[in-house]
């Protein structure tokens, strides 16, 4: 992370990526900035050593068969597909009347107990969103939602999969793009997507990430960034 920042936006110079293809690729452009990855082309420059110390640290991915579950619930599922419990939550009080909601939205108790743990860290770290400036109020949150955590993530992740040849390019491309399309149907701009990605990810780790949030601002300000350089 410290790396990323204090050095620059990185360019493959060698990218065979189309225009089409590089604004695809834009979406992800926070995770591959976190991890020092090209944000251009669909291969990430990283070392083989580094692909797998990420896909199996990080996602639990060892094989094809793991990198298509992850790879799907990601494109399918994400952690947003708790956001309609948390804004049906969001404004009660009520414990008891929480958690009938959630027993009648929930048909699994892993979905119950992850559904009842994003509220919980959700109250915490309200008061922090307000203070950095992510989001203004409770009704911003449910415009939001967090489905850029899910996109952004989504990108990188096909890349990684595509490099350690779990997919080809042609699958790893259709995930990209299906993150693309989800970020432009529920955003209208890239300063909402930014703001939904660090709810999502303010939310996984139980905190506010100070050092994500300069990394948004970097991709905001630097010239080389595609967010700089491509309009929503």
């Amino acid at each position: 992370m410290i790396k990323a920042i204090c050095t620059d936006i990185y360019i493959n110079p060698h990218s065979k990526a189309t225009a089409d293809q590089y604004r695809m690729l834009a979406v992800g452009a926070m995770c591959s900035e976190q991890n020092a990855a090209y944000v251009n082309s669909i291969e990430t420059g990283l070392s083989k050593e580094r692909v797998d110390e990420i896909l199996e640290n990080w996602w639990d991915v060892r094989n094809k068969e793991e990198a298509i579950i992850k790879l799907h619930y990601l494109r399918d599922k994400g952690d947003n597909f708790y956001a309609e419990a948390l804004n049906k939550c969001i404004d009660c009080e009520d414990e008891t009347v929480i958690h009938e909601m959630l027993q009648a939205t929930f048909s699994t108790a892993e979905d119950l107990a992850t559904a009842i743990n994003i509220i919980t860290v959700f109250r915490k770290i309200y008061p922090q969103l307000i203070e950095k400036g992510i989001i203004k109020n409770l009704p911003e949150v449910k415009q939001l939602g967090f489905s850029a955590w899910d996109s952004c993530r989504l990108v990188f992740a096909a890349r990684l999969c595509y490099e350690k040849e779990y997919i080809t390019e042609h699958e790893a491309w259709e995930y990209i793009n299906a993150a693309y399309k989800t970020s432009k149907e529920n955003y209208n701009s890239w300063e909402e997507y930014a703001n939904s990605y660090q709810i999502g990810r303010a939310i996984w780790l139980g905190e506010f990430d100070k050092k994500m949030n300069v990394l948004v601002g970097y991709l905001f300000e630097n010239p080389k960034s595609p967010w700089v350089q491509l309009s929503w």
